[in-house]
């Protein structure tokens, strides 16, 4: 690592009462076959992230790196091998209480990369914003709940009227990923994991999608979790920012800081790939080392350095 003007070991704090937390989030999978032995992967290492509300997360890794195992475990969708979920100053994995299942999947929501896979192609959109109101026990009486409807379209800038009768295969790309976002919205979470939520929408409405989350999380006061491999979005969206790599983070910190000023040789990489205006792709970076820094941040290491303040980074030596 480079450029470290203050090299001095710090524990980022991720506090118990904080309002959503994972910490010390570890995730194996278990391979078995019937001719060798059962092989383990780790798919995420010792993690721990804080979000508050009225602001984003950006985690930033490239395909199986575990974000998006980070997120499944985020939002209940796995059990964690090791660590807690804290919501509100509450462990939503011990005992893994009925009580506790039913907070963690109202409070926590997540919005999938394939909004085309995510919705019953069966159903209109009207039962698809009605069901979540209904399985969470927030049925009102049939004006309230057309009324709420309504309003959930209106949120994610869809017309009501037009948009309620239609079915899935009747909507854009862009579209279903706004209901998506909208069927969230509906059991009252107060925090949205969307996990690549452009990556498979057209180039040209991306960033319709990234400006509504960020609408949604400036005005609703919502913890946004945006999960994403293109580190030059995260600017946009979110205030702090993680980087992951095999499964445990290599830097986190404040946006501008960690796109400014990379410290890990793993950020330094992913940066190295953005497309700069002007710059021939194969100029805007060198990429002659990516293997061995990928070797250097998977391997465990556990001292953290803190480069400014809320700026931490994993020692790497390549």
């Amino acid at each position: 690592m480079t450029g470290m003007a203050d090299e001095h070991m710090s524990k980022p704090d991720f506090g118990q009462d904080g309002f959503f937390a994972v910490q010390g989030l570890s995730k194996t999978f278990t391979k078995k076959s019937w001719f060798q032995p059962a092989s383990h992967i780790h798919a995420l290492r010792n993690v721990s992230l804080a979000l508050s509300p009225g602001r984003a997360m950006a985690l930033v890794g490239e395909s199986g790196s575990g974000k998006s195992t980070c997120a499944k475990v985020m939002a209940g969708i796995y059990g964690p091998s090791e660590g807690r979920v804290v919501y509100r100053g509450r462990n939503l994995i011990a005992g893994k209480r009925r009580a506790d299942r039913k907070v963690l999947s109202s409070a926590i929501q997540m919005v999938f990369q394939d909004p085309f896979a995510a919705l019953n192609p069966a159903h209109t959109i009207e039962h698809h914003l009605k069901r979540p109101i209904r399985l969470h026990g927030l049925e009102q009486s049939g004006l309230d709940q057309k009324d709420r409807i309504s309003e959930l379209l209106e949120l994610v800038q869809l017309d009501p009227e037009i948009t309620r009768r239609k079915y899935p295969h009747e909507l854009s790309g862009g579209q279903r990923q706004r209901i998506n976002i909208a069927r969230a919205l509906a059991v009252g979470a107060e925090v949205i994991i969307a996990d690549e939520p452009t990556s498979m929408l057209d180039v040209s409405i991306r960033l319709d999608i990234l400006k509504l989350l960020k609408q949604l999380k400036e005005e609703k006061n919502i913890a946004l979790l945006y999960i994403t491999h293109d580190i030059a979005t995260a600017r946009y969206v979110a205030e702090e920012t993680a980087v992951i790599y095999a499964g445990q983070l290599v830097e986190w910190g404040p946006t501008a800081a960690v796109i400014d000023d990379p410290q890990h040789p793993y950020t330094q990489l992913l940066l190295a790939a953005v497309p700069q205006a002007g710059v021939p792709f194969n100029q805007s970076g060198d990429r002659s080392n990516g293997d061995r820094v990928r070797a250097a941040a998977a391997l465990d290491n556990d001292r953290i350095i803190e480069i400014s303040p809320g700026h931490f980074v994993r020692d790497c030596r390549i």
